[in-house]
């Protein structure tokens, strides 16, 4: 806990207090095992297993990445619910965009080529709903909790209003 409270003082994050990312290029992360800095810091936060070295490059062995793969779920659900509500931000954006600038248009042609962007916008959006609808029943059906969602999102998925 101490260790977030500095970052946040310090207005870091946390992570760089314990990996010096861009300051130390190689950092001992186990008795005696240095890694490089970054990707000891990937391995801390989940997105890449732990490297060995062989040769002249860091690799990842295919037990060690099964492992961790298997690990890794809940990070990967959660990571993919981040970039999905990421996208559809987006597509929602980009819907509203083309409505607003279809209120403008100068022609039928241009009014009803915007409105036909909106509505392949809104599309998307509904595909992005339901991949993460999919998503956080599978986060529940690993054991997992999703969290809740945000009220303008809350019709997406129902069930997650834990």
């Amino acid at each position: 806990m101490e260790l977030l409270v500095l970052g946040k003082v310090l207005g870091v994050p946390p992570l760089l207090l314990i990996f010096p990312v861009g300051r130390e290029e190689m950092t001992e992360v186990l008795p005696g095992r240095e890694i490089p800095t970054w990707q000891a810091a990937k391995w801390f936060t989940g997105e890449e297993a732990f490297p060995t070295r062989a040769s002249d490059e860091w690799v990842v062995s295919h037990e060690d990445h099964a492992a961790w793969e298997k690990g890794g779920e809940p990070l990967d659900r959660f990571r993919w619910n981040d970039r999905y509500f990421a996208d559809l931000r987006g597509a929602r954006g980009r819907a509203t965009g083309q409505r607003k600038a279809a209120e403008t248009a100068k022609t039928d042609a241009e009014r009803d080529a915007m409105l036909s962007a909106a509505k392949a916008e809104d599309h998307l959006a509904k595909q992005i709903e339901a991949n993460i609808r999919r998503n956080r029943q599978g986060m529940r059906e690993a054991g997992l909790t999703p969290g809740k969602l945000r009220p303008e999102s809350a019709h997406i998925d129902p069930e997650g209003d834990e």
